[in-house]
């Protein structure tokens, strides 16, 4: 309290100082006030102007620092100004922006409403394609069921291939053997003629085999005489002698005759010849009525012959005919081995002197993967996938340009497997003709991969007509095929011609 006092106190000394007083009372005050009052009040006056003093230089000094920050505060305030006014700007741009895009929501709320009926139309057709979606997923089930029967099928059938082509090289032998076989069947076949025309003779020489047995016949019946006969009559006459001997000698002509070319007649002749240089007089005839006696009944022997040789012919001319039948379905086996397969690539058909296996479209490895395919491929277009998860890296497949910089550039090629009926097939690079000899299958232009390309390529011939699938036009890249151009250098010129695009043609015979 005593220390709030003395501050009132002196607060109100110094008003009256400030303010003053009438004479008479100051001199009155002052006359009635202390001296230590008075010093303390000054001492009080003196401190507080100081106080005073340094307050308003501490006023001053944070005038100026205001004023230095109101005039930066200007000039921030100047620049917000600016930037206002490109705001404003740029606020009358964005409003010109929001009308245009007020009617351009106009629009397409107009468009939206047509493509609200659109889609009502679509969601009709929709519940209609779910309908036959649904009618064809059960159609899918069922093709799915056959198509694993079919790969079942074609599973069996496939090991039936491997076991054919087994069979097939075992036949190739085989046939490599009946070859020889025929050969040698061939050479007995011309054997066999020649004993047919033997026999033929044989035949031919029946009717003069039967007049000697009318001979013998006659003989016997002129010659009536036994062996006893003729020991008991000793001189017979020349003339029976020389018809004895004359029938002696065509009865050994006859049967050296069908010993000749029928040696098994010789078994059936039970008797010995007779001795052309029988005597006469009193010495005996060897036998020489004997002989006569038992070649009386030669026609039975000769007749046998005939029929044996009858059957022989026949089974002759069957074997003959079966070896006929067996080299033909030989030769057919031979043409079925002696064929062979090529691509044409650019066709989907093949020359008209081939078989179309199957058409498809080219297809490889992009051209820019570093560990890429080299080879070409002529896909399917009926392809049939695994079930089997695709594993995190495998080699992809993409489909075929053309980069010819034509009218087929960016065109998706197609291809054609055929079968060739002739046994080897070439391609020629080159040149679009075939040498003598072989037959042209088609022509066209050699093509690989760039030259920059990271993957690498194969040549290949492509046909000059470039077919390719239709609707194939977007730039997606893929396996490419280029023109490939002669370098003169290590190539030879000539014959070649630098900075030439290269033909081909592929061949068979």
């Amino acid at each position: 309290m005593a220390g709030s006092f003395s501050v009132f106190l002196i607060l109100g000394l110094l008003f009256l100082k400030c303010n003053g007083f009438p004479d008479h009372a100051s001199t009155a005050e002052d006359s009635s006030l202390p001296k230590e009052v008075k010093e303390l009040v000054e001492r009080m006056l003196s401190e507080r102007e100081t106080k005073i003093s340094g307050l308003l230089d501490e006023q001053s000094v944070r005038l100026a620092q205001q004023e230095d920050l109101l005039s930066q505060q200007g000039s921030k305030l100047s620049q917000q100004k600016k930037r206002l006014a490109q705001q404003e700007r740029k606020v009358s741009q964005l409003e010109l922006l929001l009308r245009e895009q007020e009617k351009e929501m106009s629009l397409q709320k107009l468009q939206n409403a047509r493509q609200d009926t659109i889609v009502s139309h679509l969601d009709l057709t929709l519940r209609q394609l779910e309908k036959k979606q649904s009618r064809q997923e059960s159609v899918i089930s069922q093709q799915e069921k056959n198509v694993s029967r079919q790969k079942s099928v074609i599973s069996d059938q496939e090991k039936k291939l491997s076991r054919q082509k087994s069979v097939i090289s075992d036949q190739e032998k085989i046939l490599s053997q009946q070859e020889s076989v025929i050969s040698q069947r061939e050479k007995k076949v011309s054997h066999l003629e020649m004993t047919l025309r033997q026999q033929e003779m044989i035949i031919s020489q029946v009717p003069e085999l039967s007049r000697f047995k009318g001979l013998l016949l006659q003989q016997n019946l002129r010659n009536p005489f036994s062996q006893s006969t003729l020991f008991r009559q000793p001189d017979n006459t020349e003339q029976n002698r020389r018809s004895k001997t004359e029938t002696g000698v065509n009865i050994q002509n006859a049967r050296e005759t069908v010993k000749k070319f029928h040696p098994q007649s010789s078994r059936t002749n039970a008797t010995k010849t007779l001795n052309p240089d029988a005597t006469h007089g009193n010495k005996t005839l060897p036998s020489s009525s004997h002989d006569v006696n038992a070649r009386s009944d030669d026609a039975g022997p000769l007749e046998a012959v005939i029929s044996h040789i009858s059957q022989q012919v026949t089974q002759m001319s069957a074997s003959i005919q079966t070896l006929k039948n067996g080299n033909d379905q030989q030769n057919l086996v031979l043409d079925d081995a002696r064929t062979s397969v090529f691509v044409q690539w650019g066709s989907s058909a093949c020359s008209p002197s081939s078989e179309l296996v199957y058409s498809g479209i080219v297809g490889g490895s992009f051209y820019t993967n570093t560990g890429a395919a080299t080879n070409f491929l002529c896909l399917t277009l009926s392809p049939i996938f695994s079930d089997q998860p695709v594993p995190p890296i495998a080699a992809y497949l993409y489909g075929g340009e053309y980069e010819t910089y034509g009218p087929h550039h960016e065109k998706d090629p197609l291809c054609a497997v055929c079968r060739s009926q002739f046994s080897t097939t070439v391609m020629i690079p080159g040149t679009n003709v075939c040498t003598s000899g072989w037959h042209l299958q088609y022509s066209g232009f050699l093509m690989a991969g760039a030259f920059h390309h990271t993957a690498g390529t194969e040549y290949i011939c492509v046909d000059s007509r470039f077919e390719y699938r239709i609707g194939s036009d977007k730039d997606e890249n893929g396996k490419l095929l280029y023109y490939t151009v002669t370098q003169c250098g290590t190539l030879p010129c000539s014959p070649y011609v630098n900075h030439k695009i290269v033909t081909c043609a592929v061949c068979s015979k």
